[in-house]
């Protein structure tokens, strides 16, 4: 092999694992991306299923507890 085949197959190999790692590359944010919006959803689904909080109840006017005395 002469040194221009020499060259010539280093670039080519070359480009070829930087070819390669560019598609690892965007197929790992495609993973990502997917694995994210898989998190969303099953976070949304634990939002929606968890129960709405107790409203306070307030005292009749006259009971226990209605008024607080803030002067005592």
């Amino acid at each position: 092999m002469d040194a221009l085949g020499s060259v010539t197959d280093s670039v080519a190999r070359g480009l070829s694992t930087e070819k390669l790692d560019d598609v690892r590359g965007q197929a790992q944010l495609r993973l990502l991306r997917k694995s994210m919006d898989q998190d969303e959803q099953n976070i949304q689904q634990v939002i929606q299923s968890l129960p709405e909080p107790a409203k306070p109840v307030k005292p009749a006017v006259g009971q226990p507890g209605a008024n607080v005395d803030t002067y005592a």
